[in-house]
């Protein structure tokens, strides 16, 4: 029997639903310490707030994979659904990660427990309104400076990154990405990326993603805050809770990425696995066979299910040669 999505009610809710994603201090705490591996958490909170945030954003990377498989292709797809918060955490606590809708819902509940004043977002992925989900957190001691809290964009944000710009911000190059920040006409902030022959996402882009000789990935909205309910819509595609439209952003490919390091990232696109290595060097292996691949997502992502892989490689259709 198929869910029912668990926010399908699109529109705008009366009472808040971020805020009946329950997530308590100790919950807080035990997920800094034995999930993303901080120490001295708790003096951090009331010492080094920023550097304390730096760390969070950084080893979520480390730590949770950005996937498609645990929430839709390892799914049947008469139980695809939108994640209920206590899902949410699940994966998070077991290191399976998700897509941005996961990552940056949980970081957001993460934060806020732990004190900080943070603010779910909407972004225009690659043209598309409302198919990201991220966060600004509001710095209370430089006069409203807010930063980018970002874990679920797939590509790596190793950093809260800060929004005082006039016009552009710094270029920034975490792992294989190099990018930048501009601010739009309209008040929202623009994220330009340097595009990178043959990357997964290099045949998403349209043709009027160009600005110069960089690529438009999103455009935040952070004037606006959101509920997780005004994504509704978008999310249920992206879940499979109702039948995908044709979007060159929700092509069947399945996949998953996790940075190792600030330099070693691993990537299983398909049938085949890319690993650039701590000194930039990167190795690309095709599969032949199921076996093979299981092997793969066995060694790079452990914590994703094997019985979800299996299903992801009949459900998604992965061919061999």
């Amino acid at each position: 029997m198929k869910t029912t999505p668990s926010f399908a009610t699109f529109g705008t809710s009366v009472t808040p639903i971020l805020d009946s994603f329950e997530l308590s201090y100790k919950e807080a705490l035990d997920y800094l310490g034995h999930v993303l591996g901080i120490a001295s958490a708790r003096t951090r909170i009331r010492r080094d707030r920023l550097g304390l945030l730096q760390e969070i954003i950084e080893k979520t990377h480390y730590v949770q994979p950005f996937q498609v498989i645990t929430n839709y292709y390892g799914i049947h797809p008469s139980e695809r659904h939108i994640p209920t918060f206590d899902e949410i955490k699940l994966s998070m606590f077991s290191r399976q990660g998700g897509v941005c809708y996961e990552l940056n819902a949980f970081l957001n509940r993460l934060l806020h427990v732990l004190g900080y004043h943070v603010t779910l977002i909407a972004g225009q992925f690659m043209g598309f309104d409302r198919y990201h989900v991220s966060n600004v957190v509001h710095d209370e001691t430089s006069s409203g400076k807010l930063y980018l809290a970002e874990v679920g964009a797939c590509d790596p944000t190793l950093r809260p990154v800060p929004f005082d710009f006039d016009d552009e911000s710094p270029i920034y190059t975490d792992s294989y990405l190099t990018y930048k920040f501009k601010r739009a006409r309209d008040g929202e902030i623009i994220r330009l990326h340097k595009p990178i022959k043959g990357s997964m996402d290099e045949e998403m882009y349209g043709e009027r993603s160009w600005h110069g000789s960089w690529r438009v990935n999103t455009k935040l909205d952070v004037r606006n805050p959101r509920d997780v309910d005004y994504f509704a819509e978008q999310m249920s595609y992206v879940f499979g809770a109702l039948p995908r439209p044709k979007l060159r952003i929700l092509s069947d490919i399945v996949f998953a990425l996790i940075c190792g390091s600030r330099n070693q990232v691993s990537l299983i696109h398909s049938n085949s696995c890319s690993i650039r290595k701590e000194d930039g060097v990167i190795e690309h292996h095709v599969f032949s066979s199921p076996d093979e691949l299981l092997d793969a997502y066995r060694r790079h992502f452990p914590t994703i299910p094997q019985n979800k892989v299996e299903n992801a490689i009949t459900n998604g259709k992965i061919k061999f040669s």
